[in-house]
């Protein structure tokens, strides 16, 4: 009963914190404020600024995340694989877009911000097949959404996210398709310090079918980019995830990814992938997985 309570309370908590930020959408969705404040500082004035669909992003996904949206595909091979070459791919159409952003920078330089608060919108698509000789077959669909607020002060940087995700089998897969959602929250908090960004982040199930076995989870990981090569063509990277997943009996997931960036607006990656845990697939989710892929993705 005091676990029911206690994740009724969280609920309705994250249910108030999506209601003001879609208010605040909406509010400033006719204008675009800019105004110059004063502060009792007598050293410097601040600028406060309001931007409807601003350009770029505040943070970058984590890279060897399996969870966050992406636009890619990795064609991977099984630990116990009896099959020579690839066993199948997963394949990511997604897009993170940021819908508003607070800004405060300084009033004598208005290039260097002090802090600001972002609002976004993103959506994925996951798709999962396998080969069978020359034959194709498509297996799982898995649809995946979530708001993320985000806040940045210099190298230190906060997300909270709110997501759903639902798991769906196709005609072509041969076994009985359950019944698989998640709604929760998550908090992830990194710092960055020249070209190492380490991480924490936490997860709380708000809803979800199977019954988890806990709503809690745990997440840490670093990602770390070398100096640029050949005319900045080339950024060589390597990215490591660790996560506790209480919803799945307190799986461990590991997950390696060591690749590069591509061109000089790092926007395109080409990595090397290796996983081991619980399929993030949630129609296959109570099973383990080891594997070992390549992967392409566009990060716009």
């Amino acid at each position: 009963m005091l676990d029911f309570r206690i994740k009724k309370i969280v609920r309705d908590i994250c249910r108030f914190l999506l209601t003001c930020s879609f208010l605040s959408i909406f509010s400033y969705f006719n204008h675009s404020l800019y105004a110059a404040e004063e502060t009792t500082d007598s050293q410097s004035n601040y600028c406060f600024e309001w931007e409807l669909f601003p350009s770029g992003a505040s943070f970058e996904n984590l890279l060897a995340d399996p969870g966050e949206v992406n636009f890619g595909v990795v064609i991977y091979r099984e630990k116990k694989s009896k099959y020579v070459g690839f066993d199948g791919y997963i394949g990511h159409i997604g897009k993170l877009a940021e819908l508003t952003k607070y800004r405060v920078s300084s009033e004598k330089d208005v290039s260097k911000v002090e802090y600001q608060l972002r609002i976004g919108l993103g959506g994925c698509t996951i798709t999962s097949g396998e080969w069978k000789g020359l034959t194709y077959l498509l297996r799982t669909v898995d649809i995946f959404g979530t708001l993320p607020i985000d806040f940045r002060k210099g190298p230190f940087f906060a997300r909270l996210q709110f997501s759903h995700i639902s798991s769906h089998l196709t005609e072509k897969a041969n076994r009985k398709a359950i019944t698989y959602s998640r709604e929760y929250a998550k908090l992830v908090l990194s710092y960055e310090v020249l070209n190492l960004r380490p991480y924490v982040g936490a997860s709380f199930l708000l809803h979800g079918y199977p019954e988890p076995s806990s709503p809690f989870s745990l997440q840490w990981g670093v990602e770390l980019e070398t100096l640029p090569l050949i005319r900045h063509l080339f950024h060589p990277y390597a990215a490591f995830d660790f996560q506790v997943r209480g919803d799945f009996n307190y799986s461990c997931d590991f997950s390696l990814q060591v690749g590069t960036k591509l061109t000089p607006k790092k926007n395109l990656r080409v990595a090397l992938i290796y996983y081991r845990g619980n399929d993030w697939r949630g129609q296959f989710y109570n099973e383990k997985k080891t594997l070992l892929g390549t992967g392409i993705f566009i990060d716009f």
